[in-house]
């Protein structure tokens, strides 16, 4: 009997741990965006804001979350002064800009210290260019975005 109540132990102690690992072992995840990814705005954004499922690390005296903007070539065109609140990272954008892609980047650190780190496309069209005409940005010319210099915590 007791090899029976041995396999009955193993399976309920499997089991809690698979039920538990996920929430143990689980890092912050980006959970909208605005710009989304990918979208075309036709009016530009004044601000870009990301909302990640969980608070992000905040560290006394030091920045450790970032959010910056490129053009196409690069250039940060953000206003450079992205800001944490919780587990949303905002930074606002200058009034306009010409039309084209531009490039969300983001380099965050989860409350248990994971870093999340990636880019995204975004494209401002106002609907009356020939930006998209030719079949989106794939017929395009390739465009590789440039992240920010990575600071190391």
């Amino acid at each position: 009997m007791s090899a029976l109540r041995f396999s009955a132990a193993f399976f309920i102690i499997t089991l809690f741990s698979f039920l538990i690992a996920p929430a143990v072992s689980a890092h912050s995840d980006l959970v909208s965006a605005s710009p989304a990814q990918n979208e075309i705005v036709t009016t530009w954004p004044e601000i870009v804001s990301l909302t990640f499922n969980e608070n992000l690390l905040e560290a006394t005296g030091q920045q450790v979350n970032f959010l910056t903007v490129t053009n196409a070539a690069g250039k940060q065109i953000d206003n450079q002064d992205s800001t944490l609140s919780g587990n949303v990272v905002t930074v606002s954008l200058p009034a306009q800009m010409p039309l084209g892609s531009y490039f969300v980047n983001y380099r965050v650190v989860s409350a248990d210290g994971h870093v999340i780190e990636d880019s995204y496309e975004i494209i401002f069209d106002s609907g009356e260019s020939d930006l998209l005409a030719a079949g989106g940005s794939e017929n395009a010319m390739e465009i590789v975005p440039i992240s920010a210099e990575k600071e190391s915590t």
